[in-house]
């Protein structure tokens, strides 16, 4: 009896164990809307943009400019002696720059940038409406056009020239 009972116990404790979502210590994940809706996660998804943008237009990597994040691809916490809060966002103003840190508000509220990393990728060109323009499948070929009729043009040009100075 005592034995079934145990077995019973230990059956419980796993499947609560390993059924929850959460580890003891891990990280929890968070919606967009969990972020935007807590001042500490929003301040820490800032504070972290912040950061990450003022040390890249440090090391002229980017222009000065305003700054917004876009997109949050990612986001969650985790409760240690204060919270440390994980994001994956995409920042943009005329380039994109993909971003992945983490930001630890103590418990006095003051926030540290732990960890970072960073891509840069810049916009394809816009056209005069804002919209992006797509390169065409012939775009080579195009590109290659292009530099023919340029090289006939300076060909005549320089014929020109020859054929001026012969005048003289």
């Amino acid at each position: 009896m005592k034995q079934s009972y145990l077995l019973a116990c230990i059956a419980i404790f796993c499947f609560v164990a390993f059924s929850s979502q959460q580890s003891v210590g891990g990280y929890t994940r968070l919606t967009p809307k969990q972020v935007y809706k807590s001042d500490a996660a929003r301040g820490s998804l800032n504070f972290g943009a912040k950061e990450i943008t003022d040390k890249l237009i440090y090391e002229g990597k980017i222009p000065k400019n305003d700054y917004h994040v876009k997109k949050i691809l990612y986001a969650a916490s985790q409760v240690v002696s204060g919270t440390n809060y994980k994001f994956k966002v995409e920042i943009n103003f005329s380039i994109h720059i993909y971003a992945e840190y983490i930001v630890f508000r103590d418990l006095k509220g003051k926030y540290h940038l732990v960890s970072s990393s960073y891509e840069i990728k810049k916009d394809e060109k816009d056209d005069k409406k804002g919209k992006k323009v797509k390169k065409s499948k012939n775009h080579q070929k195009d590109k290659k056009v292009k530099k023919e009729k340029n090289d006939k043009k300076d060909k005549y040009d320089k014929k020109d020239k020859y054929d001026k100075k012969d005048e003289c």
